[in-house]
């Protein structure tokens, strides 16, 4: 299911069902392209132990820009405020399948009007960042827009509660 866009603020939602493990399979991908950066970092330094965090960050910084969230929780819904500085909302995608919830984006690296006024050869690197919640959200009563920066998710709850507290990974 995906939500129509209202205005060109509105990011799109798409929920996935349970059995689709099309978020697994990303995310799996994006931790496997970490790893043997990581890894190649440990090697670099001659295979010496104890900075598996460092090596860990300084790889995932290569890929992903990192995303300040801001989780609160109410009864029937949850919203959720990330910095996406730079970011439109075409640029955005929101992926939903039950307690999961992807927050992704790829910005264009080159950017230039008609009339050669403005040109970007800034390069962006995505974001993308899982968020687990102690409930499953339902796509139907979902709202996504980006103003200034901001992306705002307004998450409704299905009701059915799990034990995982909600936070993100």
């Amino acid at each position: 299911m995906q939500q129509s866009v209202e205005s060109p603020n509105s990011v799109t939602i798409t929920a996935h069902p349970a059995a689709d493990n099309n978020l697994f399979e990303q995310e799996s991908a994006w931790h496997n392209k970490v790893a043997e950066r990581a890894f190649a970092y440990f090697q670099d330094r001659g295979s010496i132990d104890g900075y598996d965090w460092a090596d860990w960050a300084a790889a995932e910084s290569e890929f992903l820009k990192p995303i300040v969230l801001e989780v609160s929780e109410s009864p029937d819904r949850y919203i959720v405020s990330a910095e996406a500085p730079g970011f439109r909302a075409k640029d955005l995608e929101i992926q939903l399948d039950g307690t999961r919830m992807l927050i992704h984006g790829i910005r264009a690296a080159d950017e230039s009007k008609n009339d050669g006024s403005t040109s970007s050869e800034l390069a962006s690197r995505p974001i993308y960042r899982f968020i687990d919640f102690s409930a499953p959200i339902m796509a139907e009563g979902c709202h996504a827009e980006v103003e200034d920066g901001i992306l705002t998710l307004t998450l409704a709850k299905s009701g059915e509660q799990h034990d995982a507290p909600a936070g993100s990974d």
